[in-house]
Formats: C-alpha cells, sequence, structure tokens
C-alpha cells in the first residue's frame, strides 16, 4: 500500500503501518492553538494579500481581455457558460495544462501532467483528473463572475471562493456567506447537500442541550450503543442529513470498548502489543533513515 511500511510482528504475522501524515499532526496542534512560526507568516501573509487585493483593477483588466460575454449576468449563468467551455472537445489537453498553472504547480510539475495527458490520451479532462477539473471550473467561474458583475469587486470575494475547491471533499456544505451559497449551489453534485449556517449552529444548539439532559448513565449508554450518531429530534436538519447520508440510526454502531470491563481492556492490549511494539520500531526506523538521507 503506498506509504505504508510492511511490517512483521513477534508472532510471525504480517501488517502495513502509516505513520500519522503531516496534515493530521498540524490539525492537532491548531485545535491545541499551538502554531507554528511559519504558519503565522502564512496567516499574516495571507491577511496582508488580501487587503492588497486591487479587485477593480482585476475586473477592469478581465473586461478588456473579454469585452463581449451577452447574456450572462447571474450565477446560474455563469456556471453553465463556463461547464459549456469546459467542455469543447478541441481544448481537453489546454484545460490540463491551464490547471496546473492556476494551481501554480510549477514548470517541471505541468511539463509532467501534459506527458502523462499525451500518454493515455484521455476522452476528458474532468476523466484525466476530476478534482484538478473542479480546480479550474471554480477559478473560471469567479473570472467570469467577476468579469460580468455577477461577482462583486468585494476584497474578500476571492478568499471566500476559495473555500469552494473543497466541495469534493464533503457530503453537506455549510455557509452563512451569500456568495458562497449562490456559487456552492450551481458547483455542487445532486448527491451533495447545503445547509444555512445559522440553521446549523441553532441545530447544534439544541444537540448540545439534548445532550447535557442526559444523565451521566445514559450519556455513557449513547456513547457506546450510537456514537456520533446524532438522536432523531423532531425537525433537526442534522439528523435528516445524517439519514440520508448514512442510513437510519442504529444500535451497535458507537465505542462499545466503552462497555469492555478492565479485563477485557488488558486482554485486548495483550493481544495487540506485538503488532504496536513491531509497528513502533518501524516507525523508528523509517525516521531514522530519513534523518540519515534528507
Amino acid at each position: 500500500m503506498s506509504g505504508g511500511i510492511p511490517i512483521v510482528d513477534g508472532e510471525g504475522k504480517h501488517g502495513v503501518v502509516f505513520d500519522e501524515p503531516p496534515e493530521m499532526e498540524a490539525m492537532f496542534r491548531w485545535h491545541l492553538g499551538r502554531f507554528t512560526e511559519d504558519e503565522r507568516a502564512q496567516s499574516l501573509y495571507w491577511r496582508q494579500s488580501t487587503k492588497a487585493l486591487d479587485m477593480e483593477a482585476f475586473q477592469k483588466m478581465l473586461r478588456k481581455i473579454h469585452p463581449k460575454l451577452d447574456g450572462i449576468k447571474t450565477i446560474p449563468q455563469v456556471v453553465s457558460y463556463v461547464d459549456q467551455i469546459l467542455a469543447a472537445p478541441s481544448h481537453q489537453r489546454f484545460f490540463a495544462n491551464w490547471a496546473s498553472i492556476e494551481a501554480r504547480a510549477g514548470g517541471r510539475l505541468q511539463e509532467l501532467v501534459l506527458q502523462r495527458w499525451d500518454h493515455l490520451k484521455p476522452t476528458s479532462f474532468f476523466n484525466f483528473a476530476p478534482y484538478a477539473h473542479h480546480f479550474l471550473r471554480v477559478s473560471m467561474a469567479f473570472y467570469v463572475g467577476l468579469r460580468v458583475g455577477a461577482i462583486t469587486t468585494r476584497k474578500s470575494n476571492w478568499i471566500d471562493v476559495e473555500y469552494l475547491r473543497y466541495l469534493p471533499f464533503c457530503k453537506v456544505f455549510s455557509t452563512g456567506d451569500q456568495l458562497q451559497v449562490d456559487m456552492a449551489r450551481e458547483l455542487m453534485s445532486q448527491d451533495q447537500d447545503m445547509i444555512a449556517a445559522d440553521d446549523l449552529k441553532a441545530d447544534m444548539a439544541r444537540l448540545i442541550a439534548w445532550w447535557n439532559s442526559l444523565s451521566k448513565e445514559d450519556k455513557h449508554e449513547e456513547a457506546a450503543e450510537y456514537g456520533q450518531q446524532p438522536p432523531d429530534l423532531d425537525g433537526s436538519p442534522t439528523a435528516t442529513l445524517w439519514r440520508k447520508t448514512f442510513g437510519p440510526r442504529k444500535k451497535g454502531r458507537g465505542n462499545l470498548a466503552l462497555k469492555m470491563t478492565p479485563e477485557q481492556n488488558k486482554a485486548l492490549f495483550e493481544k495487540l502489543r506485538p503488532q504496536m511494539e513491531a509497528a513502533q520500531a518501524a516507525l523508528a526506523r523509517a525516521k531514522k533513515a530519513q534523518q540519515n538521507n534528507p
């Protein structure tokens, strides 16, 4: 498996261990409010670059490059137009290259993208790289929307639109920003849903109140049997969306380890000890090798 380290424990059992990816390590630190100096510098640069954006000048440049785009005035019309352009059969290789440029991939990586395209000879850019297609689709929708006035020149709009690049990785999208709402509604696939930020916040408050109303014993039972599955409260959009995405709430999907006795916990730990020790040793060797060969 890509990225995994094969291991064999003291009992001869085989397995694969994966180290904690840097993204997960960073997310854990951020949750605790711990940031590196590089992360603080990047955050400062992001805030300053947002203030420095001259959206009016950018809009004028786009209108000079594309003097005529008749009949396109709304976000739905913008996305429909972009989709027509992206579907043009004769420009699919060009779009693959444009996406790598838009993502600031660098010259060498751009060359590799085109080499892979020429080797595979895909039927479309979407089939070749679905996420890159989405990435470019978001950018094009922003450029065209700004050009025709469907998107205003508010400085934060570009940053707001960048959040839409994450759409393929979620089942439900929530926002309180009107531009994100309008664009997400057109960019989302049919199996995705959207919930207004205020509605989600209100429902979260209701779920917290429900949880706090439970006794200590009921909380333990709920966590053990149902885990993260929300309760079926009347009118709860969270419960409705959960059922649509994951199916009805069922027992046995929680953290059943909460019901294990101390003896059972100890026996399980001893059973897993050989694999855990082999995994720790393998990770230590991998890190040492990486330090010796930077």
